[in-house]
């Protein structure tokens, strides 16, 4: 079964989608400029707030920048880093948001099923099937298959119908940094942690 986009999605929709991440990523640049300023020594050009991939590219490039910050805040930004998180650093909602943020718009794929889509037999006769039903979920492009039944038919009159019950989402594209990930949830992780992990321990 492929599935036909009759529509895309609407132009406004990805255009505040990275705006949500351009504000966010403002609010850390924010607080990286308050932590700067609350420190010792002459105060420099604001800084951003630190995204890096490595501790040493850490240490080179953000060592300047930092250095006005009390020792504790800079110990923290530190901690925060993706290269610390487990599994990898792109399950990481910095690396995340770091990422999304040089997209503009975000890239959205025209649709995605839910995890409470259904798939079922309606009528079989004369057809095993092989295997569970079971639809391809997350995001899909057009044309893309969305259900594939593994069957094996036997007798003179098979008979196989089947029932999708879809349920739609608004996602990520699967090549993107967020894989094919629900919009909603993966902003929702970003904004989460940067309140209450990165604004609350600093």
């Amino acid at each position: 079964m492929r599935v036909e986009v009759a529509r895309g999605v609407p132009a406004d929709i990805p255009v505040l989608a990275a705006s949500v991440v351009h504000e966010v990523r403002a609010a850390l640049d924010a607080l990286a400029a308050e932590l700067t300023s609350r420190g010792d020594g002459a105060a420099g050009a604001a800084p951003q707030f630190p995204i890096h991939d490595s501790l040493p590219q850490f240490a080179q490039r953000s060592r300047r920048s930092l250095a006005t910050m009390a020792d504790d805040a800079q110990a923290t930004i530190e901690a925060l880093q993706p290269y610390h998180r487990l599994g990898g650093i792109r399950r990481d909602p910095l690396w995340l948001l770091r990422e999304l943020g040089s997209e503009r718009p975000l890239r959205l794929a025209p649709g995605a099923l839910r995890g409470d889509t259904t798939l079922g037999v309606n009528t079989r006769r004369h057809v095993e099937i092989t295997g569970e039903l079971q639809a391809k979920l997350g995001p899909f492009e057009h044309g893309a298959t969305v259900v594939s039944v593994a069957a094996k038919v036997a007798g003179p009159d098979p008979k196989l119908d089947l029932y999708l019950r879809p349920s739609f989402e608004l996602a990520l594209l699967r090549s993107g940094p967020a894989c094919g990930a629900p919009l909603g949830d993966t902003l929702g992780a970003i904004c989460d942690y940067v309140d209450g992990e990165i604004f609350a321990r600093l």
